[in-house]
């Protein structure tokens, strides 16, 4: 009966110090992915440079996506004008853990503001060997029109 009782104790134990060590590594994930973001989303939309969204890309993503086609995706945002500024994600990271693998994540939905406009980013992110990387990259913009010349 006290070699149940020990076993019970060290599982509780072992229990609550992975649950110690989930809640450190969440908050580290919490803080890190959003702030990767906060670097890549102005490099890559201050000149819509297909190079700086590629460079960041993960293995997945530069998969499907060719140089020529995210030069006519940013060709497309181009009338928003010059960057302003970056205004933040709202999302979340965390890891799963199977088949012997962990795999860390990340998911998150980021605004920007351009001279003529907003744009919306749809990102996921996957972490490996300590290095962040977009796995995908969807944006959405509306800008103002412009005016056309009154005839007089």
């Amino acid at each position: 009966m006290r070699l149940l009782g020990s076993s019970i104790v060290i599982v509780l134990a072992l229990v609550g110090a992975g649950f110690l060590v989930m809640m450190f590594h969440g908050s580290q994930l919490e803080s890190e992915a959003p702030q990767y973001l906060s670097e890549a989303i102005p490099a890559i939309a201050a000149k819509w440079d297909p190079n700086e969204l590629l460079k960041r890309g993960s293995p997945e993503l530069l998969k499907v996506a060719s140089e020529d086609q995210v030069r006519e995706l940013f060709e497309k945002f181009s009338p928003l004008g010059a960057f302003v500024r970056y205004d933040g994600a709202t999302g979340g990271a965390g890891w799963n853990y199977a088949n012997g693998v962990t795999t860390v994540t990340g998911s998150y939905v980021a605004t920007a503001t351009f001279e003529n406009g907003q744009a919306v980013f749809t990102v996921e992110l996957v972490k490996r060997n300590d290095q962040w990387t977009i796995s995908s990259f969807q944006i959405k913009g509306t800008w103002k029109r412009k005016k056309e010349p009154q005839g007089t």
